[in-house]
């Protein structure tokens, strides 16, 4: 299985790409809860979001819709891939809303006595 992402070098394409994987997410929502082909869609558009436009929020929604998406009613048991995908897709959201902070603290000796 291959996957295939359009990314257009130029900068000025950025709107088109949100527009493309946005119309892709409606149309997911014609296929089951956790199908491949939706999950992928939320994956690449959150990290798009998170890595070209550097808009850790929007990524953030990208991946909570896409848990909704995939929350969804379904009798259909999903396959290995659709699990992957889906873990994936909650494992992104996880370390998108997770935060680091490094904090550095340094005393002068004299002012401590």
């Amino acid at each position: 299985r291959y996957m295939y992402f359009w990314l257009p070098g130029a900068r000025q394409h950025e709107d088109e790409i949100v527009q493309t994987y946005r119309r892709a997410a409606e149309m997911a929502n014609g296929l089951h809860p956790r199908h491949v082909i939706g999950s992928s869609v939320f994956v690449n558009l959150a990290c798009f979001y998170a890595e070209c436009k550097r808009d850790n929020d929007m990524a953030i929604s990208v991946c909570k819709d896409g848990k909704v998406w995939g929350t969804r009613h379904s009798d259909r048991v999903p396959t290995a891939g659709e699990i992957f995908g889906f873990t994936l897709l909650e494992r992104n959201l996880e370390a998108l809303e997770s935060q680091l902070a490094l904090l550095e603290l340094s005393f002068d000796e004299d002012e401590l006595q």
